[in-house]
C-alpha cells in the first residue's frame, strides 16, 4: 500500500469531496498545516480544571479533542477511568466526529462499560474501571471526551503534560488550578513558553497555564529531556486513608508514613522464636539478612493487594506469616519484621521499579513512586531487599530499582537516598569460543559465556526455566547463523553481583565460505555491534547513555584451521576511542591457529547533543570492524 502525507490528505479531504450540511466541529481544514508535518493526531484541545475544597477534597473536569489522523494515534479513540470508594465519577460522555466535523455518534455515561478493576497479577482490590471507545474506520477522525472526577480524600494532585505523546501536535492545551487561599499548593514549572495567569476568584486563588501551536515530537535515540512545557502539582498539607499529612518535605512526609506503618511490624512469639533458632549459627548480620531473605523466598508469593488506603498501607506482618502472600509492601513490612526479631534495624523503602524511573527532586517531594523495597544498612555496607522475588539474588537491585532516588521510612521521618550503582568493571560480558573448521567451512565450537549485573538482561529469568524453554530461548537469541546446538547448560549464580553462565557445544554449517582455493572467514563469531543511532539533521536533545550503556565485553575466539589453509589477508589490529567509550580488536596467527580478541567498553554519561555525529562514527566504525574479514588460501 502507498501512503500519502498528511498535508495531501488534508487537499483530499477539503476539494475531492463535498461538505455536508449541519453543524459543523473539528472539521480537519481548521488545524494549521504546520502541525499535521510528521503528526499521527492533533490534540485541538485540552482543557483540565482542577479545583481544591480543602486538603481533603477536589474535582477534577476535564475535556479534550483529538484528530486521529491514522491507526497510530488509535489508542486515544478509546477512554478508561478508574475510581473507588473516595473517587466518583460524576460525569463521562464522549463524541465522535467525521474529517469534516459532522457527529458521527455520541455516548452518555449510561453508554460506558463499568467493570472491576481487578486483572492480571492483582489479586484482590476495590477499584473500578469505567470505559469505552470511539473507533472509526475512516480516517481521520476526531473524538472528543469530557468527565468530571470527585475526590473524598486527596494524595496526590493532577499534573499538567501538555505533550503527552510523540507525534501528537498540540493546538490548545490548558490547565485552571482552583485553591482556597489559606491551602498550601507546591509548584514545579519547567520549560513554559508562556507565564501563568494569577488571578483572586471569591475565595480562591486561581493558576492558568496555557500552551498551543506546538509541532509533533519526534522521538530521538538516547535522549535525556525533551524540553517541553510541563508542570508539577503536589500538596503541602494533604488528607488521606484517615490520616493527615505534611508533603512539603521529605521528613515530614515520613512522619505521616509512619503512621500507615505503625503497628504492623509485630509477630507471634512463636514466629520469633523460630527466626532466631534459624539465625543463631551465623557468624554475621549480613549472613542473618540473608538467611531471613532467603526464608522469605521460599515461604511467600507475590500478590498486588489494593485496598482502601492499601496502595500504601501494609498489611500486617502476621498476616503474610499466616498466608504466605502479601504485595511489595506487605512482604517488605514482613522481613522488616523478621529482621526486628533477631534485633537487625531495617527501613520499609518507597521507590520506583522499573527499567527507567522518573526524575525526583531534592527539593520539591512528591510522589513518584509505585514499589516497595527494603532497606537494611550494616556497619560496612547497607543492603537493598527485593522482596517480591522468589529468585533474585541477595542483595541484588538489577535495573528495576538500581540507581535512582528512594525515600526511606525512618522513626523520625524519611531521608531521600540513592540505591546502590553497578560498576563499570562489574557490569561485564567474558564470552569464549574454540572452534574447529573442516576444509567445507563446516565447523563444531565449544562457548562459554558469562554474563555479570545488568548484561545478564533476561538470561537471569531464562536461567530459572525448564531445560527445554532454555534452549528454546538460546535458538531465538544466539546471533550466530545456521546453527544446531549438541548440548548446553545454563545457570545462575546468585552474589551479590550475580552472573550468568552458558556453556554450549554446537554445530555451525558454513562457518566459513570456500570459494575456490580461498576460504573466507569472519573472526568475530559471537558479540557483534548492528545498531547505529539514526541520522539527523539537527539534533534537538542532549544525549545520555544510561547505566545499560557503562559495561565492559571481552571476546576470545580461536579457531583452528585444516593443516592445508595458510593466511592471505590478516586484518590489522583495530583500535578506536572517543569519549563514549574504546573498541580495539586483534588478530594473531599461529600456523592453523587463529586468536581473534576483541573489548568493547562504554561509558555512562550525558553528553551534549552536539557530540551526536562523534558517537554515531564511534558505533559505525565499531559495526564496520565487526564485519572484518580474513581471507586463507589453500596451498595443496
Amino acid at each position: 500500500m502507498k501512503f500519502i502525507s498528511n498535508l495531501t490528505l488534508l487537499g483530499l479531504i477539503l476539494f475531492s469531496f463535498p461538505a455536508i450540511s449541519g453543524e459543523i466541529k473539528y472539521p480537519i481544514s481548521e488545524i494549521p498545516e504546520e502541525l499535521l508535518k510528521d503528526a499521527n493526531g492533533v490534540l485541538r484541545l485540552d482543557e483540565t480544571e482542577f479545583t481544591l475544597k480543602s486538603i481533603k477534597e477536589g474535582t477534577l473536569r476535564r475535556k479534550y479533542a483529538i484528530t486521529i489522523l491514522n491507526k497510530k494515534m488509535e489508542d486515544w479513540a478509546s477512554i478508561q477511568l478508574v475510581y473507588s470508594d473516595i473517587i466518583d465519577i460524576s460525569k463521562i460522555e464522549g463524541t465522535l466526529y467525521d474529517a469534516y466535523g459532522n457527529e458521527v455518534r455520541s455516548l452518555k455515561k449510561k453508554d460506558f462499560k463499568d467493570q472491576s478493576a481487578t486483572g492480571g497479577g492483582t489479586f484482590v482490590g476495590d477499584y473500578r474501571v469505567i470505559f469505552a471507545d470511539l473507533l472509526y474506520n475512516q480516517f481521520p477522525y476526531t473524538v472528543e471526551f469530557e468527565y468530571e472526577k470527585d475526590y473524598d480524600e486527596l494524595y496526590q494532585y493532577e499534573s499538567w503534560d501538555p505533550v503527552p505523546e510523540n507525534y501528537l501536535a498540540v493546538m490548545n492545551s490548558s490547565y485552571k488550578l482552583v485553591f482556597p487561599k489559606d491551602i498550601e499548593v507546591r509548584i514545579n514549572e519547567k520549560y513554559l513558553r508562556k507565564d501563568r495567569k494569577e488571578f483572586i476568584q471569591g475565595d480562591n486563588q486561581v493558576y492558568l497555564w496555557e500552551e498551543g501551536n506546538i509541532q509533533s515530537v519526534l522521538p530521538e535515540d538516547l535522549y535525556n529531556d525533551y524540553e517541553l512545557p510541563q508542570v508539577e502539582i503536589a500538596p503541602g498539607k494533604f488528607y488521606y486513608g484517615g490520616y493527615e499529612g505534611d508533603f512539603s518535605s521529605w521528613k515530614s512526609y515520613g512522619i505521616w508514613y509512619n503512621n500507615l506503618l505503625k503497628g504492623r511490624d509485630e509477630l507471634s512469639e512463636t514466629t520469633r522464636t523460630k527466626i532466631r533458632e534459624m539465625v543463631k549459627d551465623a557468624q554475621s548480620d549480613e549472613e542473618k539478612v540473608k538467611i531471613i531473605y532467603e526464608y522469605l523466598q521460599s515461604k511467600t508469593r507475590y500478590v498486588s493487594i489494593q485496598l482502601g488506603i492499601g496502595g500504601l498501607q501494609p498489611f500486617e506482618a502476621s498476616f503474610v506469616d499466616e498466608k504466605g502472600y502479601g504485595d511489595c509492601k506487605a512482604l517488605s513490612n514482613y522481613t522488616l519484621a523478621m529482621l526486628k526479631a533477631v534485633g537487625i534495624t531495617s527501613y520499609f523503602t518507597v521507590i520506583y521499579g522499573g527499567k527507567y524511573a522518573p526524575k525526583v527532586k531534592e527539593d520539591f517531594p512528591m510522589d513518584k513512586f509505585n514499589h516497595v523495597i527494603l532497606c537494611v544498612p550494616l556497619e560496612k555496607d547497607t543492603i537493598w531487599l527485593e522482596c517480591t522475588s522468589q529468585t533474585e539474588a541477595f542483595g541484588y537491585q538489577g535495573g528495576f530499582t538500581d540507581d535512582r532516588k528512594a525515600v526511606i521510612i525512618k522513626p523520625d521521618g524519611a531521608e531521600l537516598v540513592h540505591t546502590s550503582v553497578i560498576k563499570k568493571d562489574e557490569n561485564l560480558q567474558i564470552r569464549s569460543a574454540e572452534v574447529f573448521i573442516d576444509e567445507k567451512g563446516n565447523a563444531s565450537a565449544s562457548l562459554k559465556n558469562t554474563y555479570k549485573a545488568l548484561q545478564e538482561g533476561k538470561r537471569k529469568f531464562v536461567a530459572e526455566l525448564p531445560k527445554e524453554d532454555q534452549k528454546k530461548w538460546l535458538y531465538e537469541n544466539l546471533d550466530i547463523s545456521n546453527y544446531e546446538i549438541q548440548q548446553f547448560s545454563m545457570n545462575r549464580v546468585k552474589s551479590k553481583i550475580p552472573e550468568t553462565h552458558v556453556s554450549l557445544d554446537i554445530n555451525i554449517r558454513k562457518c566459513a565460505s570456500i570459494n575456490g582455493k580461498r576460504l573466507f572467514l569472519k573472526p568475530n563469531l559471537l558479540t557483534k555491534m548492528s545498531w547505529i543511532p539514526e541520522s539527523l539533521e539537527e539534533r534537538k536533545t542532549e544525549i545520555e547513555l544510561n547505566r545499560f550503556y557503562d559495561f565492559i565485553d571481552h571476546d576470545t575466539v580461536v579457531y583452528h584451521l585444516p593443516e592445508n589453509f595458510h593466511v592471505e589477508y590478516n586484518p590489522e589490529k583495530i583500535q578506536y576511542e572517543s569519549q563514549f567509550g574504546k573498541y580495539e580488536a586483534s588478530i594473531t596467527v599461529d600456523k592453523n591457529k587463529v586468536t581473534y580478541i576483541r573489548r568493547m567498553e562504554m561509558n555512562q554519561g550525558i553528553y551534549p547533543k552536539e557530540s551526536y555525529g562523534e558517537l554515531r562514527k564511534f558505533l559505525k566504525d565499531v559495526v564496520k570492524a565487526d564485519k572484518t574479514k580474513m581471507v586463507f588460501v589453500n596451498k595443496t
